[in-house]
């Protein structure tokens, strides 16, 4: 071979190197999956938020349709399922420091917020809804953006979905952020007067307002703002992601889930990708 092939070659050889190596640092990292097998533990981060994540505030329990389907894919795994208690405001920084592996806070699975964490794929959709004051002016309004009208105060928690949906959609009304983890606080605010309108999902919404009849609910046939509802993993955790998903498209395609739901009796506010299943040949294993 003439030597400007060789040398052609062998800077090609030194190029693929390059490209298949693994990043400086990273060579020999065990990686979650693997630790997770050998400890045999799933470190699970939760946020009290019902249906999906209660906790009995006497006993500590932890139960709840997302508590189920972790707890079931760590019994596949043969792990024991350690549930880590956390908030919206730490969620991200507690998967980034390692103080849980997963979180399955139903989380609204947004851009700025794929920034932070790696989504799962959705597990489902949940959309919004309102609550305003029985015999309000605005209890007529056909759309949540009839709403914004000067000298009109809406309630939402600081950094929730809603309040990014607000603060984009509304130009006249006062935003009444509330740095909380209670997400029924905007419609508090409204019961007691404080607010005008409260906005949340529609889950969130129906629950409030069976309980409380100084309020009327607003949009909960026709609701807007959809979004997708994921768990999270820390950034860059590919692998981990991928078997997640794995997890979570048996859960979806064969009921599982949707068995886990049905326990708390409860699908208000949820949509689903239908899936169309038709035969195919060949079989699996």
């Amino acid at each position: 071979m003439p030597r400007r092939d060789v040398t052609r070659a062998a800077a090609a050889a030194v190029v693929l190197a390059a490209l298949i190596a693994p990043p400086t640092g990273v060579a020999g990292a065990t990686s979650t999956l693997d630790r997770i097998l050998r400890e045999k533990v799933l470190n699970i981060g939760y946020i009290p938020s019902p249906p999906g994540q209660y906790k009995d505030v006497k006993t500590g329990d932890v139960s709840g349709f997302y508590v189920d389907a972790a707890r079931f894919i760590a019994d596949q795994m043969g792990v024991r399922a350690n549930f880590v208690e956390t908030k919206w405001a730490t969620f991200a920084a507690g998967l980034q420091a390692g103080q849980f592996d997963l979180c399955i806070a139903a989380t609204f699975a947004t851009i700025p917020r794929a920034m932070a964490v790696a989504f799962t794929k959705p597990i489902h959709y949940l959309a919004f809804a309102a609550v305003v004051r029985r015999g309000s002016a605005l209890a007529g309004i056909k759309s949540v953006l009839d709403a914004d009208r000067a000298g009109t105060k809406v309630a939402v928690v600081q950094g929730s979905a809603g309040h990014s949906f607000v603060r984009d959609h509304f130009r006249q009304a006062q935003i009444v952020a509330l740095a909380t983890a209670d997400l029924t606080a905007p419609f508090v605010e409204v019961s007691a007067g404080r607010a005008d309108l409260g906005v949340q999902d529609v889950w969130q919404v129906q629950r409030y307002a069976q309980e409380h009849p100084e309020v009327v609910p607003l949009f909960v046939e026709a609701p807007f703002n959809r979004l997708p509802i994921s768990w999270s993993v820390r950034r860059g955790d590919q692998e981990f992601l991928g078997f997640l998903n794995t997890a979570i498209d048996y859960l979806l395609v064969n009921g599982k889930m949707e068995e886990f739901v049905r326990k708390y009796g409860t699908s208000a506010g949820r949509f689903q990708q239908r899936l169309l299943l038709e035969p195919a040949s060949g079989t699996g294993r």
